[in-house]
């Protein structure tokens, strides 16, 4: 199954966008431009997705216009992706099998077969807590309804999707930047002073951990060999 469209909504630095997508798609831009963050938005929807109370967003995963505004009152994150067959890429009979029985596949009037995933994401002021939900589209962008839970599970295994981390990522990997210690760092109520002091002590660990782990040298070496 081949990915052909994906429409994000305040997802981290993206306010709104909408992507067809090819065979190959190649995304560029200097940093800091939104291309991981498409990426982790298909990661999110694609990997890391599960049963409905499990929420795979953070809250800084939410897009925040400007520096007084917090991820409790941020508009919903929205994430939708469009699976589509091709006249010379058909999908086999056990695969539409399978989707029809799933209750997700759409076939439009050219007889192409179509799957849409939304996943939404929101804070809940009654529970205090961010909860999300995945639904299947028809061919309007309507939800789906009487679709089994077991879908989603269904569109996984059909799905080949491999996220490589960035090698500039694998260098901060222990840094306050890094996932270890971030949310603590964006979530605490710590002064000024005191978090820029914990950032520059990880900071320092995590050049330690770098330096001595011998697979980041053996990395750089293959990188100057090629």
């Amino acid at each position: 199954m081949r990915i052909t469209a994906v429409q994000i909504e305040n997802f981290r630095g993206i306010s709104s966008l909408g992507l067809d997508l090819g065979r190959v798609t190649v995304l560029i831009g200097e940093n800091n431009s939104g291309k991981t963050s498409v990426l982790d938005a298909l990661k999110r929807c694609l990997q890391d997705l599960g049963h409905r109370r499990r929420v795979v967003f953070e809250a800084m995963d939410f897009h925040l216009p400007d520096t007084a505004a917090e991820p409790s009152t941020a508009d919903p994150i929205k994430i939708a992706v469009t699976f589509s067959d091709e006249p010379d890429e058909e999908w086999d009979d056990a695969l539409v099998a399978r989707l029809n029985r799933a209750k997700v596949l759409q076939v439009d009037d050219d007889g192409r077969n179509h799957v849409r995933l939304r996943v939404e994401c929101q804070y809940d002021e009654a529970t205090r807590e961010f909860v999300q939900d995945w639904s299947f589209l028809d061919l309007n962008g309507e939800r789906l309804s009487r679709v089994p839970s077991r879908a989603l599970s269904t569109l996984q295994d059909a799905l080949r999707f491999y996220y490589l981390t960035a090698l500039r990522d694998a260098g901060s990997h222990f840094s306050a930047g890094g996932r270890f210690w971030r949310p603590f760092l964006n979530d605490s109520q710590l002064s000024p002073d005191r978090k820029a002091e914990i950032e520059s002590r990880l900071q320092e660990v995590n050049q330690l951990v770098v330096s001595s782990h011998v697979s980041f040298e053996q990395v750089r070496t293959g990188l100057r060999r090629v």
